[in-house]
Formats: structure tokens, C-alpha cells, sequence
């Protein structure tokens, strides 16, 4: 107990909510309790207890070497991760007049790079000229990316980058695309609206700090943590890691080693019964990996150099694609092809092995045949790992087959399997706002939050602040606030379905604590209901209902 307390308390710390961030392990015992991962201790294998054992002061949280930031939140992505189109349009239009007319702008303009015509809106169906000075590549998912460097040409889609005032933009088009976002009402996301002050437009997302490495929220049969060698901007997929002073590759080194894949399944969250796991900032924040403050200078410029050496391949999976493609090939009766698959995977790389050994290394293991060892044990462990998540998946998989094929279900059948496997399996989900996130001891507001409509951050009138409720273009009611920080919670207890009476913390700090709290918790529940929805059906219609009818009876469970 008293080992999970001292977690619980360093979590604060290391998320920046400790009083006094200099103290000490002794002093801290008397600080706040911002929560652990007792799960860990139910679920993780025998090797992790025995390297923690053996190894344990050389393994340290992660957030206590390195800045761990979400990439960029839009509010809208459609508009600001526009897709370049210009080749495409430029080869489908080569007569100048005919190109002018269709885009309504020279063609050498957008063929000497000056302007780019994008992809945008609902649906991806239009495509509108911005200057090229205004957009920049970003990266939306490590899908995109095959190695463990990122680079321009992995990126799919652009970021808009507008940092000047409306009246200071030299660029006609961007201007033009701001105008258009606004007729149709991407400003009045909540996201967007917030965005905006006196010193910031709702469009403006420049100012956020890049990451000299990324880490994916989501993962499931890779393992890449890509060093971001061109300084490129990722959106909130991604999260943004900064080390504190020592050499990026070092870090980078560690994070891609297969010691780090058997913390993080310790650390994330899984989700579903697909293989996905998924891990939020506090998550990573805590993840123990093999300290790079430790060991020699020459074992740290090993570890470094062993990642160098695997910069320059494609990471592959933890399973052989022989594996992975097997169930697809043989129902489709591609025996043949299915042999000509490489039966190789992640674990069968000699650089892997290396940079284990290394990383082994610097954490104190000294005899290469004792860590030959434990690399042996490590990777024997994660090749039935990986195999059992994957038999479990085309489980799974044959299941929905199943049940697409036979007489569907109504959308409240589903639902009710839903929820009784919740309430069996997911029971955190069942916590609600007043009970388990607000401490009714502090002091707190009423407010009475309209029954229906979509909230937004209303206008800010002469003494008064509040939040505005539409329905549609049309106006039905607004919550008046007493502080600036109860907005977001308003608005987030509106979204998240408590409508009516509801108590807000009045105090600023407390406020900000429950909408984190509260948000995290929001997340988790929505990603893991959506995915035990796709689990059971493929239709989107039935995935819409099957979600009404579910998040119904969880707002009345008590």
C-alpha cells in the first residue's frame, strides 16, 4: 500500500498538480494521491516482476526525462488537415484556360508551388487554392509511416498555419478559405470558439511546441516511437515527447527497444478484444522504461548507435505478415500466394536483438550471456503474446462475419449485450459525474443545463459570461457561469449527456481538476463503447442506434 500511495503521490508530481514540486520521496508521502496502475500488478507476466526485481532503480517514469504534450487538437479537421490535391489537378487540367476556369486561378501558380489546391470540407468533395506559405505537412497517424524517422513524404494530409490577425493576412486564398470556413460554421465549434481572444483567431494553431520524438495513442502489432528528425507537426494521435536535456537518439533508442513494448501493454489501456491498445498522455507519463541517465557515456553512445543502425529499415510487425494475412488468405482459398508472404517478423532482427542488448546493458546487466537471457525469455514471451491477441481477434472477426450474416438484431437487443457486458467486464464505465468526480465537500454553483441543444461558448457581454444553446441556427437557452474555468465543464457535461440540474466546482483549481478527471474518464468510455459496438455489427446505421440506445440506459444506471 504504501509503495502505491508513493506512486500515486510522484504522479502528481510528474503531471504538475504537486504544491511543492521540489520535494523529496519522503516529503511527498504527504502530498495528494492523483492515482496509479494498481492493474499492473494483476495482470502483468512473471519477467516484468523479475526485471523490476532485479533491476527496478534503474527503471524510472518516463515523464521525469522527457515532456510529454497531445499534438494538435483542430477542432475541425477537415478544414485544417486539408489534403493536397495539386498534382492530381494539374495533370487532369493541362489546357491554362480550362484550369483557370475550373479553380478559378493560374495554373503556374499552383505549378510553381506558390499556391496548392487542397481537399477540404465535409466529405473531402471540395478543393480550394491556399498559398503554399500557409500550409505545411502534417502527421495524422503512424499508418502513414512505415520506419522509425518521419519524413514529409509520409504525411497525407497538410496543416493550415495562419498565425496573423484578419486584417494582417497578405494571402487573398487563405483569406478566401478562412471566409468559406466560417459560411459554414467551423468557427462555432466549440474547439475553434475557445481558441479565440483578443490575441488569437480561431483559426490560428501555430505556437505549438514540436517534438523532437512522437508517440501513437493507439497501437496495436507495431512498436514505433519515430524520432522526428524534420521537425514536423503531428496532430492529437500523436503525442509530442520533448526529452529534458540529454541527446534525442538516446531516448529514441530506448523508447523503440522491445523493454519499452513490455511497459507499455503494462501502462495502456486495452481496448476491445482486436489487439488495440491505447495509451493517454497520464499513461506514458507513468510508464516505467530503462533510465538513460544510467550507464557509461560508451554504453549510452551503444544504444544510440544500435538505433541509428535501425533507422535505416522498415520497422515491421511483432507478428510475421505470413500471420497476420492468413485468415484473409485462406478464406479467399490463396494458399499459394499466403507462401510467397514473408514469414519474418519485428523479433527476428538482428538490430532489434542488439539495441536490446544494449539497453540491457545500461540498466546494469553486465554478462552478455545473462542478457542473452533475459532477451530470449523477453522475446518468447511477446511471440505467444502477440499470437494469442491475434487468435483472439480473428475470433472475433469470425463472430461479426457470424452475426452479419445471420437475422440482425434491433439496435436495443445489441445494446442490452452491451450492457451487460459492461456491467460485467467494464464497470468503471457505469461511474457517473456527481458521484464519483465531484467533491461535494468543496464549494460549488448550480446550474440547470437545458435538455436539448448543442452547446457553444457564448459571446462575451459586459459583466456576464455563459454558454449558448442552439438547436440548429436557432437559439433555446443559456447557462450563465460564475468563473471562467466552469465553461469547459459546462460544456463538456452537456456533451457527455448530464443535462438539467448539475453542480459545477466554483473554485478554479477544482474546476480545472474535475473537467481533467472527468474528460479523461469521457474518452476512455466513448473509445471503448465504439469499439464493443463495431465488435458486433458493421452497419454505421446500426452502430449510430445501437450507441443511443446504449448511452440511454447508462445514463440511468445509479
Amino acid at each position: 500500500q504504501g509503495e502505491l500511495w508513493e506512486e500515486g503521490v510522484r504522479q502528481g508530481v510528474l503531471t504538475g498538480h504537486s504544491v511543492d514540486e521540489g520535494t523529496d520521496d519522503e516529503a511527498a508521502q504527504d502530498g495528494d494521491y492523483y492515482g496509479g496502475k494498481w492493474g499492473v500488478y494483476l495482470r502483468a507476466p512473471d519477467i516484468w516482476f523479475e526485471l523490476l526485481d532485479r533491476y527496478g532503480d534503474r527503471f524510472k517514469p518516463l515523464g521525469e526525462f522527457a515532456e510529454i504534450r497531445f499534438g494538435v487538437k483542430s477542432g475541425k479537421d477537415k478544414f485544417f488537415f486539408p489534403i493536397d490535391h495539386s498534382e492530381k489537378c494539374l495533370n487532369e487540367f493541362q489546357d491554362s484556360l480550362l484550369f483557370r476556369k475550373t479553380y478559378g486561378l493560374s495554373r503556374d501558380l499552383v505549378e510553381s508551388g506558390q499556391v496548392r489546391l487542397v481537399k477540404c470540407g465535409e466529405g473531402r468533395g471540395e478543393i480550394k487554392p491556399i498559398e503554399s506559405t500557409y500550409l505545411e505537412p502534417e502527421v495524422h497517424s503512424l499508418m502513414e509511416v512505415d520506419g522509425f524517422t518521419v519524413s514529409p513524404s509520409d504525411c497525407g494530409r497538410m496543416i493550415l498555419l495562419v498565425g496573423e490577425k484578419r486584417e494582417d493576412i497578405e494571402g487573398t486564398h487563405v483569406l478566401d478559405y478562412i471566409k468559406w470556413g466560417e459560411s459554414r460554421g467551423y468557427h462555432l465549434g466549440s474547439t475553434c470558439a475557445a481558441r479565440a481572444t483578443p490575441n488569437r483567431e480561431w483559426y490560428d494553431l501555430t505556437g505549438h511546441r514540436r517534438g523532437a520524438i512522437f508517440w501513437p495513442m493507439a497501437q496495436q502489432y507495431r512498436h514505433i516511437a519515430p524520432q522526428n528528425i524534420n521537425n514536423l507537426i503531428c496532430n492529437h494521435n500523436l503525442f509530442d515527447l520533448t526529452p529534458n536535456g540529454f541527446e534525442v537518439e538516446l531516448l529514441t533508442g530506448i523508447l523503440n527497444s522491445t523493454w519499452v513494448v513490455l511497459s507499455k501493454f503494462q501502462f495502456g489501456r486495452p481496448v476491445g478484444v482486436e489487439g488495440n491498445l491505447k495509451t493517454e498522455v497520464i499513461d506514458v507519463n507513468m510508464m516505467l522504461v530503462p533510465d538513460p541517465l544510467s550507464g557509461s557515456p560508451q554504453v549510452k553512445s551503444r544504444v544510440a548507435k544500435a538505433f541509428e543502425r535501425m533507422k535505416a529499415r522498415k520497422a515491421l510487425y511483432f507478428l510475421s505478415e505470413q500471420r497476420l494475412r492468413r485468415m484473409a488468405y485462406l478464406q479467399k482459398g490463396w494458399e499459394s500466394k499466403l507462401e510467397e508472404l514473408s514469414p519474418g517478423c519485428e523479433l527476428d532482427m538482428p538490430d532489434r536483438r542488439e539495441l536490446d542488448d544494449a539497453v540491457l546493458e545500461l540498466i546494469g546487466v553486465k554478462s552478455s550471456k545473462e542478457r542473452q537471457d533475459w532477451i530470449s525469455r523477453l522475446y518468447s514471451y511477446l511471440g505467444d503474446f502477440f499470437e494469442s491477441v491475434r487468435k483472439k481477434e480473428e475470433k472475433a472477426i469470425e463472430n461479426k462475419n457470424k452475426s452479419n450474416r445471420a437475422v440482425k438484431a434491433r439496435p436495443t437487443d445489441l445494446a442490452v449485450q452491451i450492457f451487460e457486458e459492461i456491467k460485467e467486464a467494464h464497470g468503471e464505465l457505469l461511474r457517473q459525474y456527481h458521484r464519483d468526480f465531484l467533491d461535494r465537500s468543496r464549494e460549488w454553483d448550480a446550474f440547470d443545463i437545458p435538455l436539448d441543444g448543442e452547446p457553444r461558448p457564448a459571446k462575451p457581454l459586459e459583466g456576464i459570461s455563459a454558454v449558448d444553446f442552439y438547436k440548429g441556427k436557432k437559439w433555446i437557452g443559456a447557462v450563465e457561469i460564475r468563473i471562467p474555468e466552469q465553461e469547459a465543464l459546462v460544456i463538456l457535461l452537456s456533451q457527455s449527456g448530464q443535462r438539467g440540474p448539475v453542480r459545477i466546482p466554483h473554485e478554479s483549481r477544482e474546476c480545472a481538476r474535475v473537467l481533467s478527471l472527468f474528460g479523461s474518464f469521457i474518452r476512455k468510455r466513448e473509445a471503448t463503447i465504439r469499439t464493443l459496438i463495431e465488435n458486433r455489427t458493421s452497419d454505421p446505421n446500426m452502430r449510430e442506434k445501437v450507441y443511443v440506445a446504449l448511452m440511454s440506459m447508462i445514463s440511468k444506471e445509479k
